[in-house]
């Protein structure tokens, strides 16, 4: 439950930078911007690639209930 929590505070931390740096008009970088600018690299796919699957694993494999 406190594993669950931490995500959600991390994914309402994410949105909120969003929001931010979208509202500023590219003062800062946003999270779109930087995966932009890393799908544009084969190295940086990987990257991408291997971040979405260890968040997804995290958020739902390990915290699945096992019958």
């Amino acid at each position: 439950m406190a594993v669950t929590a931490v995500w959600c505070g991390i994914l309402a931390a994410g949105v909120g930078w969003e929001l931010v740096c979208r509202s500023h008009g590219g003062l800062w970088a946003s999270a779109s911007g930087a995966a932009r600018s890393l799908w544009g690299h084969p190295v940086g796919r990987v990257a991408l690639l291997v971040v979405w699957a260890f968040v997804g694993v995290h958020l739902f494999a390990r915290d699945t209930p096992q019958r």
